[in-house]
């Protein structure tokens, strides 16, 4: 029966364990997909480097976009200082 004066109270999600394993496996997965993806990307010469930095300060969308993904792998080296 319907009673206007109960408050309402939110539904509770439940997680079983083997979705909670599940997605920690995905989040997993992802991850790896990821650093493998950052892994075939060339690391820059000096010279080139240098090029793409004097190109992307003039505005170059695509000498900046290199400039960032030439360097992920330093971005995740980094940060899995932080992580442990």
């Amino acid at each position: 029966m319907f009673n206007a004066d109960k408050p309402i109270e939110p539904e509770r999600e439940v997680v079983h364990e083997q979705d909670a394993d599940l997605s920690n496996l995905a989040q997993s997965d992802s991850l790896r997909l990821y650093l493998r993806e950052i892994s075939r990307i060339s690391l820059l010469t000096a010279a080139r480097e240098s090029h793409l930095a004097e190109r992307a300060e003039q505005g170059d969308r695509y000498a900046r976009n290199q400039l960032i993904e030439a360097n992920l792998r330093l971005v995740v080296s980094i940060a899995k200082k932080y992580v442990g």
